[in-house]
């Protein structure tokens, strides 16, 4: 109500500036989505591919040792909780944020999908290499 009151108070001139003003902010906003989305779209297909892989390859590999480490410690698995086993993926996904710039995949333009992608790889790689270890 208060902004009601002031803008019939002012002049037009006055509300037409403060409309300009506000248009410039919301131009801005839109400018900064087009600079992001630009960076992806300047990457090749190619390039692209490479980054997808590698966002598989790390998590799988990390699985793979983490399941087997898991294997030799806990054997069967009668002493560990899920939470344990939550905890133990959920530590792996956050040292992948650090593992994904040293390998040229930045991270930092990850969204919520891609982290549950990579914590998804992370837990199944770390089961299925688990229960091999465990039926070797």
């Amino acid at each position: 109500m208060a902004e009601k009151e002031k803008r019939e108070e002012m002049s037009e001139e006055e509300s037409k500036e403060v409309k300009k003003e506000e248009r410039g902010r919301r131009g801005k906003k839109k400018k900064k989505k087009e600079k992001k989305v630009s960076k992806k779209k300047e990457q090749t297909h190619t390039e692209r591919r490479i980054e997808g892989i590698k966002k598989t390859v790390i998590p799988s590999l990390i699985g793979m040792v983490f399941g087997t480490v898991l294997g030799a410690i806990v054997g069967d698995g009668e002493s560990l909780n899920f939470i344990e086993l939550f905890i133990l993926v959920a530590m792996l996904t956050y040292v992948q944020k650090f593992i994904f710039p040293a390998v040229g995949v930045s991270s930092s333009d990850f969204e919520t999908k891609d982290w549950l992608y990579v914590g998804f790889m992370t837990f199944a790689f770390i089961l299925v290499s688990w229960t091999m270890y465990i039926n070797a």
